[in-house]
């Protein structure tokens, strides 16, 4: 179980990238909260197939500025990694 890699791409583009590694077979979830607890998006939800990487991408453009929170669940595990829009 990896930690996804989470980069923010180019400000100008409002792209989050958020690459995926997970074990083969696993069940991922991605959510996006604010600092209330209101989910603000889905990235992902589903099962991989395999351990490669698989980037997925999150237009922000209509979000707030601000801090956000990524929830990434794979197979039951649960990691949170906070993230800054500007």
């Amino acid at each position: 179980f990896q930690i996804p890699n989470i980069m923010e791409n180019n400000i100008i583009n409002s792209l989050l990238s958020i690459d995926i590694c997970p074990e083969p077979n696993s069940f991922v979830i991605i959510d996006i909260y604010d600092l209330n607890g209101n989910k603000i998006a889905t990235i992902y939800n589903g099962r991989t197939t395999n351990s490669q990487v698989n980037q997925q991408e999150w237009n922000y453009g209509n979000i707030q500025p601000g801090i956000y929170l990524v929830r990434y669940i794979v197979n039951s595990r649960i990691n949170i990694k906070k993230i800054i829009i500007k």
